[in-house]
Protein backbone atom coordinates (compact mmCIF):
# COMPACT_ATOMS: atom_id res chain seq x y z
CA UNK A 1 0.00 0.00 0.00
CA UNK A 2 1.13 3.37 -0.99
CA UNK A 3 1.19 6.62 1.55
CA UNK A 4 -0.24 9.70 -0.16
CA UNK A 5 1.05 13.12 1.28
CA UNK A 6 -1.41 15.33 1.27
CA UNK A 7 -0.09 18.67 1.32
CA UNK A 8 -3.37 20.94 1.74
CA UNK A 9 -6.29 20.86 4.05
CA UNK A 10 -9.84 22.13 3.97
CA UNK A 11 -11.57 24.89 6.11
CA UNK A 12 -14.63 23.03 7.83
CA UNK A 13 -17.65 24.45 7.45
CA UNK A 14 -18.40 24.56 11.61
CA UNK A 15 -21.37 27.08 12.93
CA UNK A 16 -20.12 29.73 14.92
CA UNK A 17 -16.68 29.84 13.89
CA UNK A 18 -14.92 32.91 12.27
CA UNK A 19 -10.89 31.78 10.58
CA UNK A 20 -8.65 34.06 10.29
CA UNK A 21 -4.62 33.37 9.50
CA UNK A 22 -2.15 33.40 12.37
CA UNK A 23 -1.28 36.95 12.81
CA UNK A 24 -3.74 38.53 10.59
CA UNK A 25 -7.20 40.07 11.17
CA UNK A 26 -8.68 39.18 7.71
CA UNK A 27 -11.86 36.50 7.63
CA UNK A 28 -11.15 32.97 5.88
CA UNK A 29 -14.45 31.48 4.12
CA UNK A 30 -15.43 27.65 5.29
CA UNK A 31 -13.99 25.76 2.80
CA UNK A 32 -10.91 27.25 1.83
CA UNK A 33 -7.68 25.56 1.10
CA UNK A 34 -5.11 26.06 3.79
CA UNK A 35 -1.42 24.47 3.04
CA UNK A 36 0.72 22.60 4.66
CA UNK A 37 1.82 23.60 8.51
CA UNK A 38 -0.18 26.66 8.22
CA UNK A 39 -1.95 27.63 11.77
CA UNK A 40 -5.45 28.99 11.45
CA UNK A 41 -7.01 31.03 14.31
CA UNK A 42 -10.47 29.85 15.10
CA UNK A 43 -12.44 32.80 16.71
CA UNK A 44 -16.71 33.55 17.63
CA UNK A 45 -19.36 34.55 15.97
CA UNK A 46 -21.36 36.75 18.02
CA UNK A 47 -23.66 34.99 19.80
CA UNK A 48 -21.26 32.02 20.66
CA UNK A 49 -18.58 31.06 23.21
CA UNK A 50 -15.04 30.16 23.23
CA UNK A 51 -14.76 26.36 24.84
CA UNK A 52 -11.02 26.94 24.78
CA UNK A 53 -9.22 30.55 25.22
CA UNK A 54 -6.62 29.55 22.36
CA UNK A 55 -8.00 27.86 19.52
CA UNK A 56 -6.35 26.96 15.99
CA UNK A 57 -6.13 24.43 14.21
CA UNK A 58 -2.75 23.42 12.09
CA UNK A 59 -3.05 21.54 8.29
CA UNK A 60 -0.96 18.22 8.87
CA UNK A 61 0.45 16.17 5.90
CA UNK A 62 -2.24 14.12 5.83
CA UNK A 63 -4.71 16.81 4.85
CA UNK A 64 -5.91 16.35 8.37
CA UNK A 65 -6.22 19.38 11.01
CA UNK A 66 -4.50 19.13 14.28
CA UNK A 67 -6.72 20.99 16.90
CA UNK A 68 -7.63 22.00 20.24
CA UNK A 69 -10.33 19.99 20.74
CA UNK A 70 -13.25 18.80 18.80
CA UNK A 71 -15.95 20.97 20.65
CA UNK A 72 -14.74 24.95 20.02
CA UNK A 73 -17.75 26.95 20.46
CA UNK A 74 -21.06 27.01 22.04
CA UNK A 75 -24.01 28.64 21.03
CA UNK A 76 -24.82 31.29 24.09
CA UNK A 77 -29.23 31.33 24.92
CA UNK A 78 -30.98 34.79 25.55
CA UNK A 79 -30.91 35.36 29.34
CA UNK A 80 -34.22 34.09 31.17
CA UNK A 81 -36.43 36.85 32.25
CA UNK A 82 -39.32 36.86 33.11
CA UNK A 83 -42.17 39.69 35.11
CA UNK A 84 -43.56 36.71 37.26
CA UNK A 85 -41.27 34.08 38.11
CA UNK A 86 -38.04 33.97 40.00
CA UNK A 87 -35.58 32.18 37.85
CA UNK A 88 -32.65 30.72 39.38
CA UNK A 89 -30.19 28.98 37.49
CA UNK A 90 -28.92 25.49 39.26
CA UNK A 91 -26.21 22.68 37.65
CA UNK A 92 -25.96 19.54 39.74
CA UNK A 93 -27.46 20.78 42.35
CA UNK A 94 -26.17 24.76 42.75
CA UNK A 95 -26.69 28.09 42.00
CA UNK A 96 -25.34 28.66 38.34
CA UNK A 97 -24.84 31.90 36.60
CA UNK A 98 -26.98 31.69 33.72
CA UNK A 99 -24.85 33.74 31.51
CA UNK A 100 -21.92 31.88 32.13
CA UNK A 101 -21.82 28.49 29.80
CA UNK A 102 -21.73 25.05 30.76
CA UNK A 103 -20.12 22.49 29.52
CA UNK A 104 -20.05 18.61 30.47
Amino acid sequence: MVKVNVDICILPTVEGVVYTYEGSNESLSHGTLIDLHITVNENCKFGYHKVHPNSFRVCQRDGKWKTVSDKLFLKMCPPLESDSLDIKCTHNGKYANCSNPSIQ
